[in-house]
């Protein structure tokens, strides 16, 4: 009886030794799981960033760009009514 009851104690620590292995395992797997699940997220965040910068440079810059083509236009119709103001004043020879 005393062998049975050692054999019983023993097979049953080894069984929750076993349980608490697998319990480890298993979170390790899981906070390593998380651990990708926060990389992925922050490389997310990294690229929204990068996405957020290049789209607002773009936009500033596509702003320059019409900003100094109106500008020259501006001075160009500007230019146009100068001369012909200058040639409806003039004296015709």
């Amino acid at each position: 009886m005393e062998k049975t009851a050692r054999a019983l104690s023993s097979s049953t620590t080894a069984s929750a030794e076993d349980a608490y292995h697998e319990v480890a395992v298993a979170a390790a797997s899981t906070d390593a799981t998380y651990q990708e699940v926060t990389v992925a997220a922050a490389s997310a965040e990294d690229a929204y960033h990068e996405v957020t910068i290049a789209a607002s440079a773009s936009a500033e810059a596509a702003y320059q760009e019409v900003a100094v083509a109106a500008s020259s236009l501006h001075e160009i119709a500007i230019s146009s009514v100068q001369q012909e103001v200058l040639h409806a004043v003039q004296p015709q020879p």
